[in-house]
């Protein structure tokens, strides 16, 4: 058990003892690496970290997907500093207020250092590693704060239910901010395997030219990817060497879920529906591929070494019962340390023994557990309780397929596509359930934002809904993903 817990610099020592330290670990638009020359560039950075003195070693590192920022990243962990993680695309107004609330002493930014904030020396408990923003909104009022063990357990546990080892090669189709996107990087480097670092998104011609180029064999997206890639019809792609698909990052729609399960069959690859949340590092449950045809709609069972369970919605008792709704439980060595709010959280003795997820589920008889809803995503109108994930899927299910609900109490937003009616939507709303057209607004989009890890940004919907609105303009709304290509004119 103890194995679990080994850095990541013996793990790439194990490479080299294993006469494989000429193995290439980490490729980019400029170089590549073997492992033995990683571990010799940690070295290195360890090395250059010592310009500063040893009270202003908390650091935050915008985190490009290059060979420069991952050295960086890993030289922290092997130098015991403190790191938060900064999405690069982030906009300094927005960081610069977390830095100061953190007390961040060091950022770093496209290889220089662009801030230090000399007053502002913060006392980290000594098994912090890493801070993650929740939900990808890097100006949000709390981060997650990691330990080492917790990264290196996740991802170990993750090279155990996953089909990957030293042969393979991976690519960073996620923000390597974003806990999805970094579980890919620490996964492939810890079995030894390569990585492919790429700012390029999927919908561009030079991701697919890196994927063929470099043989990758595994591709990871949320469900936003897996509706680029039913789009860009993925089964007429030539990728001999892609063996496995994951998904995680929230709920696949069935059908979508379905139709990639039959791709993945008839290729002769495995596709692996995935769970998790960043308080649990990245990965908390997966559904086996074998139960995907009949269980789509699962999130599965716990990751190796993790265990999931129920606990009552009224009186927070934990129990067995099959097909009884309660809030799905976490334990696991990969359950973060805490949360941090402010500098003074970052020295919390506080230790986080079971996560609550949020996430309201159920157990089958099988063995699998399913989310019915989450907590979070319930509101009030005129004193009625409605479920926002259920107001999606039973719109879903009436031939509504392109909508998106959120809300607050007394305020309910639903957007849509325009292969959606809003007529038809408005109806509906009104006959389901009982509400006036007063008491809830209609948001036309041509395509939904999203946050950098893909997932839907329902905090700027809300606020374009309460502004007035009742459509998106084109370009503002483009995925972050896409935003940029089609800026530039990029063929897609």
């Amino acid at each position: 058990m103890a194995e679990i817990f080994m850095g990541f610099s013996e793990y790439f020592q194990r490479q080299q003892q294993m006469g494989r330290g000429d193995a290439i670990a980490l490729i980019d638009e400029q170089c590549s690496l073997s492992y033995q020359e990683l571990t010799q560039a940690i070295t290195d950075r360890v090395t250059w970290f010592s310009q500063w003195p040893q009270e202003q070693h908390f650091f935050a590192l915008s985190f490009n997907a290059d060979i420069w920022s991952v050295v960086t990243y890993l030289a922290c962990l092997e130098a015991k500093i403190p790191l938060l993680l900064i999405d690069p695309q982030a906009l300094s107004e927005l960081v610069t207020p977390q830095l100061n609330r953190l007390g961040v002493c060091v950022w770093i930014k496209n290889q220089q250092v662009q801030l230090v904030l000399a007053n502002q020396k913060p006392l980290c408990r000594k098994d912090l590693a890493l801070l993650l923003s929740t939900s990808g909104s890097t100006g949000g009022a709390k981060s997650v704060m990691l330990s080492r063990e917790n990264l290196v357990s996740n991802a170990r546990s993750i090279s155990q239910y996953l089909p990957m080892g030293e042969q393979d090669c991976g690519i960073a189709s996620l923000p390597l901010s974003y806990s999805y996107g970094l579980s890919l990087l620490n996964s492939h480097l810890m079995v030894g395997a390569r990585f492919v670092l790429t700012g390029q998104s999927l919908m561009t011609k030079d991701f697919w030219k890196l994927m063929r180029e470099h043989k990758v064999s595994s591709l990871a997206g949320v469900p936003f990817s897996y509706q680029m890639l039913k789009t860009l019809r993925f089964e007429r792609m030539d990728l001999p060497a892609l063996k496995v698909l994951t998904q995680a990052g929230g709920r696949l729609n069935i059908e979508l879920a379905q139709h990639f399960y039959q791709l993945a069959q008839q290729s002769g690859r495995q596709f692996f529906m995935m769970y998790g949340q960043t308080e649990a590092t990245a990965r908390i449950a997966y559904l086996p591929p074998q139960y995907l045809p009949e269980y789509g709609d699962c999130i599965g069972i716990a990751i190796p070494h993790g265990e999931l369970y129920l606990r009552d919605l009224l009186t927070n008792e934990r129990f067995e019962e099959i097909n009884q709704p309660g809030e799905l439980y976490y334990q696991g060595p990969n359950v973060m340390l805490g949360y941090a709010h402010g500098a003074n959280d970052l020295s919390s003795v506080t230790c986080t023994t079971e996560l609550a997820t949020g996430d309201i589920a159920e157990r089958l008889a099988n063995g699998l557990f399913r989310i019915t809803g989450r907590k979070s995503r319930f509101i009030k109108l005129q004193g009625k309780r409605l479920s926002l994930d259920e107001i999606e899927a039973n719109l879903n299910q009436a031939g509504m397929r392109e909508c998106i609900a959120c809300g607050r109490d007394d305020t309910l937003v639903i957007a849509f596509l325009a292969s959606s009616s809003r007529e038809s939507i408005q109806a509906y709303c009104v006959k389901t359930y009982g509400l006036h057209p007063t008491q809830f607004k209609l948001l036309a989009c041509p395509v939904f934002p999203r946050l950098s890890n893909g997932k839907p940004d329902y905090q700027r919907l809300l606020v374009s809904a309460q502004a007035g609105m009742t459509a998106l303009p084109a370009i503002a709304d483009l995925p972050l993903m896409a935003k940029q290509d089609a800026e530039q004119g990029t063929e897609q």
